[in-house]
């Protein structure tokens, strides 16, 4: 069985299952219908005319804070029919823009159309909608949340000055001579929050402030041409297929530029302060709301109605020890199996590594010996917290003595004091050539220090030498000597 994991086919699967037809301009490349013609310099229905019957005008957009008295309007588009809001704020210049993206220059038709960017707020409730969008940058499902900004079409042109530094009279002058015309024949734009998302894209844009490379990071509004009534009198929509969408721009350089603009609420004098997004073409379908939440799967739907795809998932966690694997439990929509590492020899490192669950296990201790002497003792090598530790301690010493044992431990045996000197008593006789010394005998003696007194030169044989060779006090006696 072949599996479909094409997004367009589903998509359009899903429009089959919920009203019975299919949504083919979203199936690229189905058989025997053309594409739908997207801006993106490319020939999408193969007529042979790139980016004919669509709006390819992108726009930079840049930071402004100008408080102003409430201005109500009624506004009603594709999502909304007439609603009550009140315009609070002007937060942000659109400026027409060249955008390099891909080795394709997209020039603006229309370099007059400016925009301004009102906040709005309603009493209203907004409910979630989903829809497919289609441009340059991306083909994907978004959905949007709930409205931000009202876009009126406005002149703009550059001051060196605000008006607020000029007299009076001088201000006047200047703006009646300097005022831009408001564009006609274009939409007014409905901007909706989008629930965001990150995406990568480098492009170099140039309008009037700038010429720059940025890094698109991040999807903030679609933009629906909207139906506008204020005091009275309705501006249309000029083409209801024309929609933007606003993307996160990085870097958010400082320009700080003096503008003159001038829409249907009046003329005004304006500080662009940064670049905030740039807004580009694009193709938007309405999904169906009819989505019956179901327990989220690894399949590459979304099962929950959430608008996310196999979100929360989690990981899967295998094995154990140095063989523990993680893995996302789903990638791309398909389920991941985990697969443990394979285990070795276990060695003294704190770690599992035979992959049973133990550390360190199995590991024979070695024995050993430390000291010298009297304080030579046993222990063994063992791995302890992942290293070898030696348990033996040597012994106290003491002080040596005559005993045949190195009491003080320097690897020397009976190294006592005064071992060899002379010494008197124990029944030695040192008179005449007769000496004693201390001496060790392997027992401890009544010496100091267990040290035997031992006769080292005896009695001899009296000779003719006038030495007491016999040891009994007389030189020479009882010899006749020459």
């Amino acid at each position: 069985m072949k599996i479909i994991r094409n997004p367009m086919v589903i998509l359009a699967c899903c429009f089959v299952a919920l009203f019975g037809v299919v949504l083919l301009p979203l199936m690229s490349g189905a058989q025997g219908v053309p594409n739908a013609e997207i801006c993106n310099g490319k020939d999408d229905n193969g007529n042979g005319v790139a980016d004919e019957g669509v709006n390819c005008d992108h726009y930079l957009s840049y930071l402004l804070d100008k408080s102003i008295q409430p201005i109500s309007v009624v506004l009603r588009d594709q999502f909304i029919n007439q609603t009550d809001f009140t315009l609070v704020l002007i937060e942000r210049l659109l400026n027409p823009v060249r955008k390099l993206h891909a080795g394709i220059v997209f020039n603006p038709r229309r370099p007059d159309l400016h925009y301004l960017a009102y906040r709005v707020q309603s009493q209203a409730t907004f409910t979630p909608r989903t829809v497919f969008i289609q441009n340059q940058f991306e083909q994907r499902p978004i959905v949007v949340t709930k409205p931000r900004y009202l876009l009126t079409p406005t002149g703009k042109k550059k001051i060196g000055i605000p008006f607020d530094k000029l007299p009076p009279n001088a201000a006047e002058k200047v703006i009646s001579a300097l005022v831009p015309p408001v564009p006609q024949n274009a939409n007014h734009y409905l901007c909706w929050d989008i629930e965001p998302y990150e995406l990568a894209k480098g492009v170099t844009l140039r309008d009037q402030f700038q010429q720059k490379q940025f890094e698109v990071i991040r999807a903030r509004y679609l933009c629906n041409p909207v139906e506008k009534t204020h005091n009275g009198k309705v501006h249309q929509i000029v083409d209801e297929k024309n929609h933007l969408v606003c993307y996160e721009v990085i870097p958010h350089n400082t320009v700080n530029r003096n503008v003159l603009t001038h829409d249907q609420f009046g003329v005004k004098s304006l500080k662009a302060v940064r670049t905030e997004e740039i807004c580009v073409p694009t193709v938007k379908t309405l999904l169906p709301a009819e989505c019956i939440p179901a327990p989220e799967i690894c399949d590459g739907l979304d099962n929950d109605c959430d608008a996310s795809t196999d979100e929360e998932l989690g990981q899967t966690t295998c094995g154990v020890g140095v063989c523990q694997r993680t893995v996302n439990s789903c990638v791309a929509g398909e389920p991941q199996q985990c697969i443990p590492g394979v285990g070795g020899s276990e060695t003294c490192n704190n770690l599992d590594d035979d992959c049973d669950g133990a550390v360190d296990e199995g590991i024979p201790s070695t024995p050993t010996s430390c000291g010298t002497g009297a304080c030579q003792a046993t222990g063994a090598s063992s791995c302890v917290n992942g290293a070898f530790v030696n348990s033996c301690t040597p012994g106290p010493s003491s002080s040596e003595v005559c005993n045949s044992i190195d009491d003080d431990c320097d690897g020397i045996v009976d190294d006592v004091p005064g071992l060899g000197s002379a010494c008197t008593g124990g029944g030695t006789n040192t008179t005449g050539v007769c000496t004693a010394n201390y001496t060790c005998t392997g027992v401890p003696g009544p010496g100091p220090s267990g040290l035997t007194c031992t006769q080292t030169v005896s009695p001899s044989p009296e000779s003719c030498n006038t030495l007491d060779d016999d040891c009994d006090g007389s030189v020479d006696e009882d010899l006749v000597c020459a």
